[in-house]
């Protein structure tokens, strides 16, 4: 299986049209498009974008361990399961038994849509965390302002 613009390239620029993992003899009538495959690339490359938009996103916890990383596929999370509200990677979501009949979204535009509730929420929290330490501090003048 190989990318279908990489595999024409390779087969505009090898001189014997040859499949460049077996050898065999291969001819741009002989590719068939898969679209699962295209997908997986498109994927890849939405995940690149974002790594260079988000750097800091992911990251790791004090103990090394990744955040954004599933440990038993050795894959980034990706997909956000509705179902049961976590993030798993394509491995898990495609294949997973777990996860069979669930609801799937991208997991970045999930927390996109997370921190624009949050930071639409902000001056409402901070407005009623003033009018708490204003009460606070009738109760208790000693607090500080």
């Amino acid at each position: 299986m190989f990318c279908a613009p990489c595999i024409r390239k390779w087969l505009v620029r090898s001189e014997d049209s040859q499949c460049p993992h077996c050898r065999r003899s291969l001819a741009e009538g002989n590719i068939v498009n898969c679209r699962w495959a295209d997908e997986v690339v498109e994927r890849l490359d939405d995940v690149q974008q974002q790594q260079q938009r988000y750097p800091g996103v992911g990251g790791e916890q004090d103990d090394g361990v990744r955040l954004d990383w599933c440990a038993k596929h050795q894959a980034e999370l990706t997909v956000h399961c509705e179902t049961c509200q976590e993030g798993l990677c394509y491995h898990a979501a495609l294949w997973g038994e777990t996860h069979a009949g669930h609801t799937f979204r991208n997991l970045r535009d999930v927390y996109n849509q997370r921190v624009d509730l949050i930071r639409n929420q902000l001056p409402h929290l901070r407005e009623r965390q003033q009018e708490l330490l204003k009460l606070m501090q009738g109760l208790c003048p000693c607090l500080p302002d």
